[in-house]
């Protein structure tokens, strides 16, 4: 799916009357030069829009932090202190101002708009559309709530984003355990998305609701129903470290309604190359890397564990994607002025060819490494650090590349998970294998909906991997999988593989596994790392809340496990680090 013209034009009208961005709650849904009403549709499109995101928070919250905290990525600029477990305040910030500063006020208007239209139009015996729009923002709230949550521990929930439609300037802040689970008061996060599956089951397919404004969807019923039902999925494994037994029933009443089956149901939205006043047409990981970095990669390569799965996870086997997500470039400037890139390709025969980067390392020790290498003799004199792969700029961060919010292969994986602790939902060895197929397919959508990996290379490479529970790739490139599940580890390695640029949720998911054991076993201790060499538990909150919210952030900090507002948190459904 394609921003098109209609859609573009859509957001950049929402985006007049809603882009005013500021950390004071009692200004976040305010805009003088904001009309009384803004077309629901409108509204929606561009929250969405704005949950995507642009090079801000995807620069500094998805890749510096979260990429970097869980090792997919790797850096090799001091500045990025996601691989040092440093603190920088603009980057630890950057998600909570532009969320709270666009998505969660303007869904929170639109659903109070949404509801004040169906109270008026069920005198008329016409608000079963009102009904379907309700179900479609709630779970997009519930979207938007999870992150930040998961993110920065507890937030403004219920009264977050009302300072128009209900004069709260001041909110409070929530447990996690509340805003997943709810309290007698309020519904939570996995309330709110089973009230709108179940209501999303009962709707007529072929009402036209939000249209072509809903730029995930277009408004398909079935597809948000099947949406719903995987962000339950999600969500419940999420707490079932806490919850088990609630995190069970939520994800059983899950599957038997229907989750997502195939790459066709995968929630997402393609972006355009072309100039837009947002940043928001053009995809915000690409632009950190096109605007930001050309062929030095911005300073991100790809680490040597993400590198050693896809050059040794199958034994014998390259992974098929691995030419597809990653490049190695070298510019070279003449004496004239005149610069050449130089493209190098992967060379199966070689041992360090496309050997991926040790997180943690100050970037002397990068060029040493890439010295040890042998990069000079490889490609060519004086790469340096340039050796180490980085995202393919041909297909994986073009401004059109697609931003996906959740994929078939992880519901596939999840539903692998569900099926190795509790026997539910089906045969654990093939959603597994599904979904290691499916993430190598539904790179198709990073080639403008062309076929990327070749299908036979696939087929090939999936004809020969082990089965779940037997791969010794552990115990080749680490000496043994330390997970009490080798069956897990292999699950979570894979979908770590598959939640590229999805930072968010790979941390999340670490944090609540620690898995896979590899990034475990090779935490970085660096001397000015925060964290006596762990991995942070969560993101402080923004130095600005303690003068604009201070009393509900002081209950906000004394919800957080250690009582202070710092990284060495275990958030509520966590598995223990600190």
């Amino acid at each position: 799916m394609k921003f098109n013209n209609k859609i573009k034009t859509i957001l950049v009208a929402a985006g007049l009357s809603l882009s005013a961005c500021t950390n004071h709650f009692d200004e976040l849904n305010q805009d003088p030069n904001r009309p009384g009403t803004i077309e629901p549709g409108q509204q929606f499109g561009w929250s969405i829009a704005k949950t995507a995101g642009d090079s801000y928070e995807n620069w500094r919250s998805n890749l510096i932090y979260a990429s970097l905290f869980t090792q997919q990525l790797a850096g090799t600029s001091t500045s990025w202190s996601g691989n040092y477990y440093t603190l920088n305040s603009g980057y630890n910030n950057s998600f909570w101002e532009r969320n709270f500063g666009h998505p969660v006020r303007n869904i929170e208007q639109l659903i109070f708009d949404l509801k004040k239209l169906q109270a008026e139009q069920a005198e008329d015996g016409n608000a079963d559309r009102q009904e379907d729009r309700l179900a479609m923002a709630d779970v997009w709230k519930v979207f938007i709530y999870h992150r930040l949550t998961d993110l920065y521990g507890p937030v403004p929930f219920n009264e977050a984003g009302r300072a128009v439609t209900e004069g709260i300037t001041s909110p409070r802040y929530e447990s996690e355990r509340d805003i997943y689970l709810g309290t007698d008061e309020n519904e939570g996060l996995l309330e709110i998305l089973e009230r709108a599956a179940i209501t999303l089951k009962e709707s007529d397919p072929g009402r036209d609701n939000f249209g072509n404004a809903d730029i995930i969807f277009q408004s398909n019923i079935n597809k948000w129903e099947k949406f719903a039902n995987s962000m339950i999925l999600r969500l419940a494994m999420r707490i079932s470290n806490q919850e088990e037994n609630t995190a069970k029933e939520y994800i059983t009443r899950a599957i038997e309604r229907g989750v997502m089956q195939g790459n066709d149901d995968t929630a997402f939205i393609t972006h355009e190359n072309g100039g837009d006043p947002y940043g928001i047409t053009n995809n915000g990981v690409s632009q950190v890397f096109l605007e930001n970095g050309g062929v030095s990669g911005h300073h991100f390569r790809f680490s040597d564990h993400y590198m050693n799965v896809l050059k040794d996870y199958n034994a014998g086997a390259i992974d098929p994607r691995l030419t597809y997500l990653t490049r190695v470039y070298q510019s070279v400037t003449d004496n004239e002025g005149n610069t050449t890139i130089h493209e190098f390709d992967f060379d199966a025969a070689e041992p360090n060819s496309y050997m991926g980067l040790k997180n943690g390392l100050e970037s002397d020790q990068a060029r040493d490494l890439a010295k040890e290498a042998g990069f000079d003799d490889i490609y060519m004199k004086d790469i340096g650090h340039m050796g180490f792969p980085q995202p393919n700029q041909r297909f994986m961060v073009t401004r059109e590349a697609p931003t996906l919010f959740m994929t078939y292969a992880e519901v596939a994986f999840l539903q692998a998970e569900a099926a190795v602790k509790w026997g539910i939902g089906g045969d654990a060895n093939s959603h597994y294998k599904n979904g290691v197929q499916a993430a190598m397919e539904m790179l198709d959508l990073f080639n403008q909906g062309g076929t990327l990996v070749p299908r036979g290379d696939i087929q090939a490479y999936m004809d020969q991997l082990p089965d779940l529970g037997t791969n010794d790739f552990y115990s080749r490139q680490y000496g043994g999988s330390t997970a009490e599940d080798q069956q897990l580890d292999e699950i979570h390695t894979q979908k770590w593989i598959a939640l590229l640029f999805n930072g968010y949720e790979a941390y999340a998911d670490w944090r609540r596994t620690h898995l896979p054991s590899f990034v475990t076993d090779n935490q970085v201790n660096h001397p000015q790392g925060l964290t006596q060499g762990r991995i942070p538990g969560r993101l402080r909150y923004p130095e600005i809340e303690q003068g604009v919210n201070g009393p509900n952030w002081a209950q906000g900090v004394q919800m957080l496990s250690n009582g202070r507002d710092d990284f060495s948190n275990d958030l509520w459904w966590a598995k223990k680090s600190f």
